[in-house]
């Protein structure tokens, strides 16, 4: 999209993986920057910005609402201001929440008398599908191009499948349609029930059926599930223990851990607070694999260095969430690492 010289197109992708990428107040400041390198005649609104930064000091963390008018004086510069914003999906819940950019973009287009239009990418998932659901909205591709899509997707998971059971090779349609049905338009929960299978490759045939004939209903009982799986066929302590401290880490980070990082605090003893090199895993991917699955992804940044990962961020939302309702439910694997998780949270806040 290009934009005339009184005119100002600025965007912004959400990224889940990189906590630069999915807040309200970092977009905030992206798109604000986008402005500031876009024409000098607003040169007043830039001065004035940074007057208040140095009287604040540098360090000041500016809340969303103290930006929004500062936001609002650079789009006062341009004829014609247009924000996009891309991965809708994938930011933190409060973007989407009253105190979060949607909100404080929203208030700029009311108030812009139509010099200010904002365009929204993300998935048909439910929160943003709630909090959208008043705007005019555009499907790109239509439905029957996200299934088109899924159904190829869930093909290729099938072949996967019966590589490693070969005895439903036979059932291939009834599997493809199985999966379709049971996962809906969830790319991810295609990709983890057929992993959860895979897994448990080895169960007497009846288990392999129930998971097949009664998967989870949701997100969230698949992730629940696939843990209690991991935890059951681990059957390790140890391993157990290395998976909580793993998540406990790449819930609170600000972005991806490197792995050599994440093998130097698991050698951290507890009693006396010392890193112990002898406790040192060596292939401390595979050890995190073992405990966590495909729950934990990795990818090599730019210094060659390996990171790890959540591997999305509604898994992030499932360890973290104290309103999801199965917190008093038996205790699981599952429900010992919310429990956990979500008790840090609730000290972190007092």
């Amino acid at each position: 999209m290009q934009a005339s010289p009184d005119e100002a197109v600025v965007y912004f992708f959400c990224d889940s993986k990189d906590n630069s990428k999915r807040t309200s107040d970092t977009i905030v400041r992206a798109l604000m920057v986008q402005l500031l390198e876009t024409k000098s005649a607003y040169w007043q609104d830039y001065h004035l910005l940074r007057d208040d930064i140095l009287k604040r000091g540098r360090s000041y963390k500016f809340s969303v609402r103290e930006l929004e008018k500062y936001l609002t004086s650079l789009t006062k510069s341009f004829t014609k201001t247009r924000f996009i914003i891309d991965g809708l999906d994938e930011c933190e819940r409060e973007v989407l929440e009253d105190q979060g950019v949607i909100a404080m973009l929203d208030r700029l287009v009311n108030s812009s008398d139509c010099r200010t239009k904002i365009l929204l990418f993300g998935r048909a998932e439910k929160q943003v599908q709630e909090r959208l659901s008043s705007w005019p909205q555009l499907e790109i591709g239509g439905t029957g191009t996200t299934q088109d899509d899924m159904r190829t997707y869930v093909s290729r998971k099938v072949d996967e499948l019966t590589g490693h059971i070969p005895y439903l090779v036979g059932r291939r349609e009834a599997l493809q349609e199985q999966l379709l049905r049971a996962s809906g338009a969830m790319f991810l929960f295609a990709r983890l029930l057929v992993q959860a299978l895979i897994e448990n490759k080895d169960l007497p045939r009846n288990d392999i059926e129930s998971m097949l004939n009664r998967p989870p209903h949701d997100l969230n009982c698949m992730y629940a599930q696939y843990l209690d799986n991991l935890a059951r066929r681990n059957n390790s302590a140890r391993v157990h223990q290395i998976g909580c401290q793993v998540l406990q880490w790449l819930v609170y980070s600000d972005g991806p851990i490197s792995l050599t990082l994440l093998d130097a605090t698991l050698a951290i003893s507890p009693e006396d607070d010392r890193m112990h090199p002898d406790k040192r895993l060596g292939d401390v991917q595979a050890v995190i694999q073992r405990a966590l699955g495909i729950l934990v992804e990795y990818r090599q940044a730019l210094d060659s260095s390996w990171r790890a990962s959540l591997v999305h961020q509604s898994f992030k939302d499932y360890l973290t969430d104290v309103d999801h309702g199965d917190l008093n439910a038996s205790p699981t694997y599952s429900l010992n690492i919310r429990s956990m998780l979500q008790s840090h949270v609730a000290h972190f806040h007092l």
